[in-house]
């Protein structure tokens, strides 16, 4: 494919779905309307995670393993996804194994997990270096933004607990104990609740975002690993890895409603822009099954790389 073609199909097309695969050591970028892979662009070392600016131009992806201690992985590849092409690295160092990572609404600001050094790092996207590192005592995992209270929260494993961070200030402002192995986590749109999956205890717990006090504790499949809330805020899925299912939590209630086996031990959740569709990748597997969440059936499978993981939407640029 030339560059004058790649071009013009990136302008014409719809959104696009932005996949990491782990052994591989790629992200894949799909084209939802075609349905076919429009690059696998390299990246560091066994990527996790990927975060994508809301403009759609830049991918960012966590470069998380490597062979023992001393020489795990510890940079950021950013990716150009205008010319799907890798554009930069941002070194990390002393910091090593990023993980989760979430963008600002303005795209000036990624904030990073490093687990190996138990901290979050809040990154400098224009400069590509380090703006402040904030210690929090434990293996933090994965990261969300909740920008309308100016917090962040992030879900450490090896404490069973979250960490709530005061974005401005770059500093942990209190910690919240939700259950053992908490790994996945996200927050509504409204800002209002904090969702965590507790892997070892296979429950979701609920925070409440005012009082940072849990709520409820769901119990859901066996080892959940990772949830997502629908974009209109109204549902949240959880994807079990052990139990090798989807569960669907209505957030009126935050109680189970449905569940949906899917493919060998899932782990990444990403909803369509419409939220009619979520795609859900199975490391295990190698496939991401494309699930339609009104006839809530898996329509489909998507294939990308070895070990499909974290996973981000990209949106078609505004003509």
């Amino acid at each position: 494919m030339t560059q004058a073609l790649l071009l013009f199909l990136l302008a014409a097309s719809g959104d696009r779905l932005a996949i990491v695969n782990k052994t591989d050591s790629t992200l894949t970028v799909w084209d939802v309307d075609t349905g076919k892979s429009l690059a696998t662009i390299p990246t560091g070392k066994g990527p996790h995670e990927v975060s994508v600016s809301k403009d759609g131009a830049w991918a960012y992806v966590s470069d998380y393993q490597g062979t023992g201690k001393e020489n795990r992985s510890h940079t950021i590849t950013v990716i150009d996804l205008k010319k799907l092409a890798v554009s930069a690295t941002i070194e990390l160092l002393p910091n090593k194994q990023p993980h989760g990572s979430a963008i600002t609404a303005d795209g000036k600001t990624l904030w990073v997990t490093t687990e190996a050094s138990t901290s979050i790092l809040k990154v400098d996207t224009a400069g590509k270096k380090i703006a402040a590192t904030v210690p929090v005592g434990g293996e933090a995992h994965m990261v969300v933004l909740a920008e309308q209270r100016a917090r962040g929260y992030a879900a450490c494993l090896d404490k069973g607990d979250i960490v709530v961070l005061d974005l401005a200030a770059a500093k942990v402002v209190t910690r919240v104990a939700t259950g053992a192995g908490a790994e996945g986590i996200d927050v509504t749109p409204d800002g209002k609740f904090v969702l965590v999956t507790n892997g070892e205890v296979n429950t979701v717990s609920v925070v409440d975002a005012e009082t940072n006090a849990v709520l409820k504790s769901v119990p859901v499949g066996t080892k959940p690993l990772r949830v997502k809330v629908a974009p209109d805020g109204k549902r949240a899925l959880v994807s079990n890895m052990r139990s090798n299912d989807l569960y669907e939590l209505d957030a009126s209630t935050w109680e189970v409603i449905r569940t949906l086996k899917v493919g060998k031990e899932p782990i990444g959740i990403q909803y369509a822009a419409d939220g009619k569709t979520a795609w859900i990748a199975n490391t295990a597997s190698d496939v991401i099954s494309v699930v339609d969440l009104t006839t809530w059936e898996v329509k489909g499978t998507i294939t990308a790389g070895k070990e499909p993981d974290g996973m981000a939407l990209i949106r078609a640029a505004k003509r």
